[in-house]
């Protein structure tokens, strides 16, 4: 079974599409015994192609949009926290230093 062939996905196929419908109008009772399984076999090759492109495509367009969002988040940590996350790794240890003394007095008490 097809997809929606009037789709502008499929633009490639066009003369394919026509093909096979010409050929149900032309031979209307006998497409049911295969008169039309060649036209729809070539369609079928057609589509499974374009999907296949399609595919490429938006996996190409995922990965630059993944790309540029992962820059952005790497460019705002950046202005956040210093080069290298340097502002957050002094923080962390800061916090660490803290907690220690914290768990140090609580032990004493």
């Amino acid at each position: 079974m097809h997809p929606h062939l009037e789709n502008e996905r499929f633009v490639s196929c066009y003369e394919l599409i026509q093909a096979l419908n010409e050929c149900h109008q032309k031979h209307f009772l006998q497409q049911a015994v295969g008169a039309c399984n060649q036209e729809k076999e070539y369609l079928s090759r057609c589509l499974h192609e374009a999907r296949l492109a399609d595919i490429k495509t938006r996996t190409q367009e995922s990965k630059e949009n993944n790309k540029k969002r992962e820059d952005l988040i790497n460019k705002m940590k950046e202005e956040e926290f210093g080069e290298g996350e340097y502002l957050k790794t002094l923080l962390l240890e800061k916090i660490k230093e803290r907690d220690a003394k914290l768990a140090m007095e609580k032990n004493n008490k």
